[in-house]
């Protein structure tokens, strides 16, 4: 009895850990989401937003458990486009009062616009294709909230915890990518 109960207990985690999708899920926002959590998201978007264009090519917005939010933005102006990144110099879940306390650390450098236009792409098919796992939320992890505005439907998000999935792990391979490219000031080899 004893090994069945370990076979299937083993059986039962092994499934579990692979059960996570390789999908983005979509987005939970404020009317999908906990209502404990909303007074924190507005503050997220309040400090991370400010003065950022309302149709973005893409966004990013990390909420991890135990170090300062941040934002990742591709941005196209006229001719021009603009990475930006821009770090909470606190950790706003632990004053999550929409406010002018929470400050910002903000790095921003030109981008190649092509380069803009095939990250989008990648983006809005992988938003796209976001769907639903019967997984439970996390606790403890990292949160990757990633939008764009999609033509004809407007600003469209999809949203992933902790990724362990080859295609998941990329889009936050190419996230980190922007980041460090935006911290120094200039792009960066290879993703």
């Amino acid at each position: 009895m004893k090994k069945l109960i370990f076979v299937l207990v083993f059986y039962g985690l092994t499934l579990y850990s692979y059960a996570q999708t390789d999908n983005l899920q979509p987005e939970k926002g404020i009317f999908s989401g906990y209502s404990f959590m909303d007074q924190y998201y507005i503050a997220v978007k309040k400090v991370l937003y400010d003065r950022l264009p309302l149709n973005t090519d893409l966004r990013i917005v990390v909420l991890p458990s135990f170090s300062p939010e941040y934002l990742i933005s591709l941005d196209t102006k006229g001719s021009k486009t603009y990475l930006t990144y821009r770090i909470a110099k606190q950790q706003i879940w632990q004053d999550p009062k929409p406010n002018d306390r929470v400050k910002f650390n903000n790095y921003r450098i030109e981008f190649d616009p092509v380069l803009t236009k095939k990250i989008h792409e990648l983006f809005v098919l992988a938003i796209s294709q976001a769907k639903f796992d019967n997984l439970p939320d996390g606790l403890d992890g990292t949160t990757y909230i990633f939008t764009t505005f999609k033509f004809g439907y407007g600003i469209i998000g999809g949203q992933t915890w902790s990724p362990e999935t080859e295609k998941l792990s990329g889009l936050v391979a190419i996230a980190e990518w922007l980041n460090d490219c935006a911290r120094n000031g200039t792009v960066l080899g290879t993703i």
